[in-house]
Parts: C-alpha cells; sequence; structure tokens
C-alpha cells in the first residue's frame, strides 16, 4: 500500500512530514529504485518535519542478504556538540613592520623610560608605546603602512589566559546535488578526494546537459574542456588522475575526449575507492 492511501497521510503531510521515497526523488533527482523483486517499493519510512534537516543518505543495499528483497537504510546527521580547541594567542612579531634600531632610538627620545616601571607588565605597554611612536613617523615619512600599531602586535609581558576556538569542518559544504561523504571529513588528503569526485559529478552533469541541448555554445564547451583538464591533473589519488584511471579497469577508460562518460559510471565507483 503506497502512503497516499493511507487516511491519515493527509494530515501527516500537511503538518510537515514527508516519506522516504519523495525524499530520494528529491536528493538524487531520480526515482528511487525497487526493492522488492525489482518491481516495487515497499520499503518506506514517515520522517517528521523536525527530523528533515538532519536526514543524510539513502541508500538501497543490494540484494546480498535477501535473495528477492533490497533493504534500504537511511541516516540521521543529528546535531552533534561543537568542537574547540585551546589557544593561547600571541602577540604578532614587530619585525614585519620594518622599524630598525634608528627609529627605536629615536621614539625613545619622545618616550624615556619612566622611573617608577617596576612590573613586566608595565615595561611591556611602555615598549608598545614606543614601537607605536616608530610605526607612526614611518607612516608619516612614507605614506605608507599602519596609522599606528595594530592591535594584534599589542599585549607583551601582559597576563594572557587560553581561549577556545572553534574547529571547523575541513570540508566545504555540498552544494545540491553534489556528492556528500556518509561520515565526517577530517584529512586533508580525503577532502581532495572528495573535491575530486565532485568535480566529475558537475562536468557528467554538464555532460548530461550537452546532449539534451539542441546547441551547446563555445563558452559552455570551453568550461567543460577545463573541468576536465583540472580533473585529468589532479593527483589526490596518489597520481596523476589519467594515470590512476589506466589502472582501474571497471571505470571502462578509453581516450576520448571525456572517458568518464563510459557508462556513466565512474562517479559511483570512485566512491568506494
Amino acid at each position: 500500500m503506497e502512503l497516499d492511501e493511507l487516511p491519515i497521510w493527509e494530515t501527516l503531510h500537511q503538518r510537515g512530514c514527508r516519506d522516504l521515497i519523495g525524499l530520494y526523488e528529491q536528493k538524487y533527482a531520480k526515482p528511487m529504485p525497487a526493492t522488492c523483486q525489482g518491481v516495487t517499493r515497499p520499503d518506506n519510512a514517515i520522517i517528521s518535519h523536525q527530523l528533515l534537516p538532519y536526514l543524510g543518505h539513502i541508500q538501497v543495499l543490494a540484494n546480498d542478504l535477501f535473495v528477492t528483497h533490497s533493504p534500504v537504510k537511511f541516516s540521521l546527521q543529528l546535531p552533534q556538540p561543537q568542537l574547540f580547541r585551546t589557544k593561547l594567542r600571541l602577540p604578532q612579531s614587530w619585525i614585519s613592520l620594518g622599524i630598525d634600531k634608528c627609529d627605536m632610538e629615536q621614539a625613545s627620545a619622545v618616550h624615556p623610560t619612566p622611573n617608577n616601571i617596576t612590573t613586566f607588565e608595565k615595561w611591556g605597554q611602555h615598549l608598545e608605546n614606543v614601537v607605536d611612536t616608530c610605526v607612526h613617523q614611518q607612516h608619516e615619512l612614507h605614506a605608507n603602512g599602519f596609522q599606528c600599531l595594530p592591535r594584534a602586535y599589542r599585549g607583551r609581558c601582559q597576563p594572557r589566559l587560553p581561549v577556545k576556538s572553534p574547529v571547523y569542518s575541513a570540508l566545504k559544504p555540498a552544494r545540491h546535488g553534489d556528492y556528500e561523504p556518509l561520515y565526517e571529513i577530517t584529512t586533508f588528503s580525503t577532502k581532495r578526494k572528495v573535491k575530486q569526485i565532485r568535480r566529475l559529478h558537475c562536468l557528467l552533469r554538464r555532460l548530461k546537459k550537452a546532449e539534451q541541448a539542441c546547441v551547446v555554445t563555445e563558452q559552455y564547451q570551453l568550461e567543460m574542456r577545463q573541468e576536465w583538464s583540472t580533473i585529468l591533473k589532479c593527483t589526490s589519488f596518489g597520481c596523476p588522475f589519467r594515470q590512476w584511471l589506466a589502472a582501474q579497469p571497471e571505470c571502462g577508460f578509453s581516450h576520448g575526449r571525456y572517458p568518464l562518460v563510459h557508462g556513466y559510471m565512474m562517479p559511483i565507483n570512485l566512491r568506494n575507492m
């Protein structure tokens, strides 16, 4: 029985609930494969509107466990507490300001060292005032650089406490239709592989669109050639992509302009590499 045949489904739909089959088509832009004997789709689920933002992958598994049935698996990526790392932020070096010994001596004449400096904190403040004068004099003389000592260069000899800064994901959020890995990406090498797969998916969509179009502009063809050139140069899989591709017989490599068109299977194969 389809969900739309249930008497209560209309009420649930009005309250923001959605079914898994419809979400699959919305997420992947294609109908969900049949799950029972390759004909019907009895596997379904009702997702409430509170859980829709956290819906992850929807997968129709192979019928290895059941002869006539392909189970459906979906994931909910529930929000986790944000991760932080502790930092001790220190002032930036004055070397990049281009101040030399002569500049410091001239500024010290303007700001002589007071006799009441008895702590490191006061000494640090006095030294920063001298450097601030140097920076200001350099700006008036050359009409470039900072007008005063920026905040990032201040704070020497002052008590500091560790601060917490959020740990950001190494991977950019996927755009609509882009490949999204099932698990969190934490290494730079895996990030490069995901980016390469997204390039392939992007080029694949462009090629399909070009096949359906009556006229393909020169600019569109140029963009596809540039995308393919970037793909071939990528070494995220340990070697140039052309070399890696030749060692993968299941990808159907050929020496045409866009060998990944063969069967439209390469982006799918790459997910398992």
